[in-house]
């Protein structure tokens, strides 16, 4: 200890339009639960890296990509400055199956502010000790 989880997610996005499926516009999210005591809420870090279509314009689309850190898995990173996770209701996210044989009792939904737009997002927990509150890592 210190412990951080590192996760980057990605949505599936063309890398040059930031599309789905030609002209379409996805969404990201992402629920994590290991054991009873870690899952993801809004006390997870998050931070994109990779935008688009700027403006949801599919029509002439453009991206933003902004360069991921080399150690962005790092325990000694500093993401001070990144925003916490927003958290998002199953409604929103619309997962598809086979989520529904899982069990993510008690965690959240979570991705950064933009759910359709921003396509790459890296999430950060860190965990101070072995009886830290795993919902807020402290």
């Amino acid at each position: 200890y210190p412990m951080t989880l590192a996760v980057m997610a990605k949505d599936n996005a063309h890398p040059e339009k930031g599309t789905e499926y030609v002209d379409n516009i996805g969404d990201g999210g992402f629920i994590l639960k290991i054991g009873d005591t870690i899952l993801t809420s809004s006390a997870w870090k998050a931070k994109n890296f990779f935008h688009g279509p700027v403006d949801g314009n599919v029509k002439n689309p453009r991206v933003i990509h902004t360069p991921i850190p080399a150690n962005w898995y790092a325990v000694d990173f500093d993401d001070s400055t990144w925003s916490n996770a927003k958290e998002y209701t199953e409604q929103e996210i619309d997962p598809k199956e086979p989520f529904y044989k899982a069990d993510f009792k008690d965690a959240k939904w979570i991705w950064s502010e933009d759910l359709k737009l921003d396509n790459t997002v890296v999430f950060r927990f860190r965990i101070d000790g072995p009886k830290a509150n795993f919902y807020t890592g402290r």
